[in-house]
């Protein structure tokens, strides 16, 4: 029997207003999050729009407390809602983004709830740290179905505003972007297959970062774990072994992107909403 929050979404723009782990608002909070309802360029499977209200209900059926951190009513942490999105246009969701970080300009740590992973190039730009990206793929692409901003492009503009850029986790690619990866200074390429490899050498090279950006898509996980995302890839890692390499990670702004409910009875969104403490973890 599903849970009445968790079954299968046939109409997920019904769902009520709320807010992340409503017991948490502080307008005065250390933690912003907000969310990025786009999928706009989505190619595969449509529907991440509507992750941050389905993560919202989520959040309602979990206890305060859980392996990660001990007592999330203590912190300092509140939901500013969704950004307004009325247009598919990519430049138009990252402008929107960007105009509403500005009125988020005093806090200091900021984590985005996607949508598509593109929401991560204007999140970014807020900071000169090194973007840390989880993900099967490896959004290099220069264009994508004529696109200069999209899901598959977003690494390569981010690369291209002269942060360094680590991707971990990927396992399909088109041959051009992995080439342009390869040959980039400023960009590190690690395999799902290196992860399981080689831990100890991946975990040091993420933490010699003293800080760092770091964006979840969940794709990264092996559809065994994570069923219900826009892009699906065989072979990928485990949540245990995306704690196991960023646990020593401090972290200075994030996001966890590409949930698409509605493909599983719901198990996709609980990982992803445990893992949003998991990044309050990374903070704090």
């Amino acid at each position: 029997m599903f849970h009445p929050l968790l079954k299968p979404l046939n109409n997920p723009e019904n769902l009520p207003k709320s807010e992340f782990f409503t017991f948490l608002s502080d307008p005065y909070a250390k933690i912003a999050i907000f969310g990025v309802p786009y999928d706009g360029t989505s190619t595969l499977r449509k529907g991440s729009r509507y992750a941050p209200g389905v993560m919202r209900e989520v959040s309602k059926c979990l206890w305060e407390g859980n392996i990660f951190v001990e007592d999330v009513t203590s912190l300092s942490v509140s939901d500013f809602g969704d950004v307004e999105i009325n247009s598919e246009s990519p430049e138009d969701m990252i402008r929107k983004v960007r105009e509403f970080l500005d009125k988020l300009s005093s806090f200091k740590h900021i984590i985005a709830i996607g949508g598509e992973h593109l929401i991560t190039f204007p999140v970014s730009l807020r900071t000169t740290s090194p973007v840390i990206s989880f993900d099967a793929h490896l959004d290099l692409c220069n264009f994508y179905e004529g696109k200069k901003f999209s899901h598959a492009t977003v690494m390569r503009r981010i690369a291209e505003t002269g942060k360094e850029v680590v991707i971990v986790g990927f396992r399909t690619f088109h041959p051009e972007e992995l080439s342009y990866g390869k040959k980039s200074e400023n960009i590190t390429l690690i395999s799902s297959k290196e992860v399981l490899e080689n831990p100890k050498e991946v975990n040091s090279i993420l933490k010699s970062f003293e800080r760092s950006y770091l964006s979840l898509d969940l794709d990264v996980f092996d559809p065994a774990y994570a069923p219900s995302v826009s892009t699906p890839e065989s072979f990928g890692i485990s949540p245990w072994d995306f704690i196991k390499l960023t646990e020593e990670l401090k972290i200075e702004h994030g996001d966890i992107v590409e949930l698409c409910p509605g493909y599983d009875a719901g198990e996709t969104a609980i990982l992803a909403v445990y893992l949003l403490t998991y990044l309050f973890h990374l903070i704090e």
